[in-house]
């Protein structure tokens, strides 16, 4: 089970730097030959347009995993982890065409990820208050 923990938070970065370092032009064409992805991309970016809700939505799903996967390491160094992760994918978008770096992803990134955090732990929380209660 901790291999498969490890795998999940691995994909899970993986998918996330390879969508923050595809070129603009790159990430137009999945969009278009794909609709429902443009479609669902579209929802969860009306959610709450003064922020980067697909970042919030992604890095939700990066806490929610990465807690999963180190369920003994505290949550201040998952942040720590994902924040150095965050800022590092931003900074090498200064080599990828179309894409430009922004403070905002960072927080946005961050958000998400506390959110996750928060959410998985609560989730947890009531399971194991369930489950002594009613076990």
């Amino acid at each position: 089970m901790k291999r498969l923990g490890w795998a999940g938070l691995g994909l899970a970065l993986a998918v996330l730097a390879t969508a923050v370092l595809v070129p603009n032009t790159t990430l137009a064409w999945l969009r278009v030959e794909s609709p429902l992805l443009s479609e669902g991309i579209n929802r969860v970016e009306a959610l709450w347009p003064a922020a980067d809700t697909v970042h919030m939505l992604a890095f939700a799903v990066l806490g929610v995993i990465a807690r999963l996967a180190l369920p003994r390491t505290r949550a201040g160094w998952i942040i720590l982890g994902v924040l150095l992760f965050s800022i590092v994918t931003e900074l090498l978008q200064f080599y990828v065409p179309g894409r430009t770096p922004l403070v905002s992803d960072v927080r946005d990134n961050m958000l998400g990820l506390v959110a996750g955090l928060g959410f998985i732990s609560l989730i947890l929380w009531l399971y194991r208050h369930l489950t002594q209660r009613f076990g």
